[in-house]
């Protein structure tokens, strides 16, 4: 949404564009662009930053397992182990 509003000439560009690229209403729309976006400050980026690293990782894995069959096995023998105790 950001970028959509910064790379708007004008506050009618951006309510188009967002209602374009999010598919949401004009009430919607300008509601975003009311909003002073909080979220934005150090520790909040800081802290998405840190879940965007945690996620990327996880999708490493799990890429792994999909396309590595002993990969698979393992966890499955481990969780296998797991339920057994």
């Amino acid at each position: 949404a950001v970028a959509v509003i910064r790379g708007s000439d004008t506050v009618d560009d951006a309510r188009q564009g967002l209602q374009e690229r999010f598919g949401i209403d004009t009430e919607q729309a300008d509601y975003v662009l009311a909003l002073q976006l909080r979220r934005l400050t150090k520790p909040d980026v800081i802290e998405l930053q840190a879940e965007a690293e945690k996620l990327d990782a996880e999708f490493l894995e799990l890429t792994e397992l999909v396309s590595n069959p002993e990969a698979r096995r393992a966890v499955i023998d481990k969780e296998l182990v797991e339920t057994a105790k």
